[in-house]
């Protein structure tokens, strides 16, 4: 129910190929020590450097290796986010965090206009126009946002400094702003949690990581992982583990926690085995998964549960009575998906499974009456995983209940299967298997809900479209949204 988690990267904000750091522990590459900069990528010991860093393969934009600047600015590196490329070399001011913790006024970049940015201290909103919504970091400024998540008549964020803000249906509490004040939900995005680097909504309830790992909203069946069945939770409640999390994934009923050392826990509804054990008992305290390898991505969906594991193969268990498990029988027990490359990334719907592979290929299975697998729609279900065709290469995926959203980073969005209320940019009543061009631009991420898609575009700035009858278009209304419209709130101005 989430979007799809790229291999390569622990903590910190994904999006495709690109990894924002939190941390130096962060930063770490075949036992190499690195640094996360200030402007949120990691770099890696190179003598060649001057500053004697090097940006690793994940950083943003056109700073993948790339030397990191002294702290003066002066190594040619190429143009930074945030620059004017034109050749004036007259600095301006930013805020460079130094290693004490303060911070002081170094030479940095300019914008368009020879003016410095208007910008307050790091991680505050940028007021400069070349900046847009951005927020301050050095060199220049971020988009205020890094992450954005749909899911069944809900949407949150994470902004760039770490907060989670989240809206729309708010009847179990799963907004996560204090108890509910209306029926028909938060029609605007509320603050949620800070420090957060990792976050997931499932159908009535969604987690997050931050210091801690953090789930609310509804537990009738124990999935908060609190220990009790019930009630529900309006606010965000820690949660006791055996080790560190490195992802979160709220299901339609259960959820499931990636640990450090690779081992999968899940927790609430087992009727249908989703936690991987034998059901039909749920439990409403975290359980490890038995007989799977060590893991490093993981997904949920409706009724089931997937991992990849470091061979990147795909494992898949729960209910599969539409084959969400990548195969044609009865068992519903931990098992790889057959018939798959090595994929690095998973996303799931509610009876449907989709992974993305090594070269940017999309392979889904499963239900297929909408057409969420990319194939014509059909009452049949699609037993064993197929590519879908009519895409690019891609670097992100995420998966509504029935329809699939996949992005190239910086770029352009598709998505296919169910359209009855226009979330996939068309008049809303039918289905498409063939991929459909969002009216998106410069997509960092997308995430699927049930009837609705957000993007989170170039500046920062997070769009809506589709089904709005509870506010989860985040515009302060409940009127549906052919076009994308804007989430008023995580953005300044």
């Amino acid at each position: 129910m989430a979007v799809g988690a790229l291999l390569g990267a622990s903590l910190g904000c994904v999006s495709g190929s690109v990894f924002q750091c939190e941390q130096a522990e962060d930063c770490q590459d075949h036992g190499t020590n690195g640094v996360c900069q200030p402007d949120g990528y990691c770099s890696f010991p190179d003598d060649t450097c001057p500053s004697g860093q090097r940006y690793g393969d994940l950083a943003g934009g056109s700073l993948a290796g790339q030397c990191v600047p002294t702290a003066g600015g002066t190594e040619d590196t190429g143009p930074l986010p945030g620059t004017d490329d034109s050749g004036d070399d007259e600095p301006g001011t930013s805020t460079i965090a130094l290693d004490d913790g303060t911070t002081t006024d170094e030479a940095g970049p300019t914008d368009s206009s020879g003016e410095p940015p208007a910008c307050g201290g790091l991680g505050e909103p940028c007021c400069d126009g070349s900046c847009a919504e951005g927020v301050c970091a050095p060199p220049g400024c971020v988009p205020c946002t890094a992450w954005v998540e749909a899911d069944e008549h809900e949407g949150c964020a994470i902004r760039s400094d770490g907060e989670l803000w989240c809206w729309g249906e708010d009847e179990a509490g799963q907004v996560g702003d204090g108890p509910p004040l209306d029926p028909l939900g938060v029609w605007q995005p509320a603050p949620v949690l800070e420090g957060v680097i990792w976050a997931d909504i499932g159908a009535f309830h969604a987690c997050a990581l931050a210091e801690l790992p953090y789930c609310w909203g509804r537990n009738e069946d124990g999935q908060l992982g609190l220990g009790m069945e019930g009630p529900d939770l309006p606010m965000p409640a820690p949660l006791d583990l055996p080790e560190p999390l490195l992802a979160i994934e709220a299901g339609g009923f259960h959820t499931c926690g990636l640990g450090d050392s690779g081992m999968v826990y899940c927790w609430g509804r087992n009727v249908d085995d989703q936690l991987g054990i034998p059901g039909p008992e749920g439990s409403a305290w975290p359980e490890p998964v038995p007989d799977l390898p060590s893991m490093v991505a993981l997904d949920t969906g409706g009724f089931h549960t997937c991992a990849i594991d470091e061979g990147s193969q795909a494992w898949c268990w729960g209910r599969n009575d539409f084959g969400q498990l990548g195969r044609e029988d009865d068992t519903t027990g931990p098992a790889p998906v057959l018939g798959l490359p090595p994929v690095r990334a998973l996303a799931l719907g509610d009876y449907h499974g989709c992974a993305l592979d090594m070269g940017g290929e999309v392979w889904c299975w499963g239900r297929n009456n909408l057409s969420q697998t990319g194939q014509v729609a059909s009452m049949e279900p699609v037993w064993v995983p197929v590519v879908v065709e009519g895409l690019p290469p891609v670097d992100g995926l995420s998966s509504g209940d029935d329809h699939v959203c996949a992005w190239i980073d910086g770029g352009e969005a598709w998505c296919w299967g169910n359209d009855g209320a226009g979330q996939l940019g068309l008049p809303g009543g039918g289905s498409m298997a063939s991929p459909v061009e969002m009216p998106f631009t410069a997509v960092s991420v997308v995430g699927a809900g049930r009837a609705h898609t957000c993007a989170t575009e170039g500046d920062g700035r997070i769009v809506c479209l589709g089904d709005n009858a509870f506010g989860q278009l985040g515009d302060g209304t409940t009127q549906d949204a052919p076009r994308p419209v804007s989430v008023a709130g995580p953005c300044p101005g």
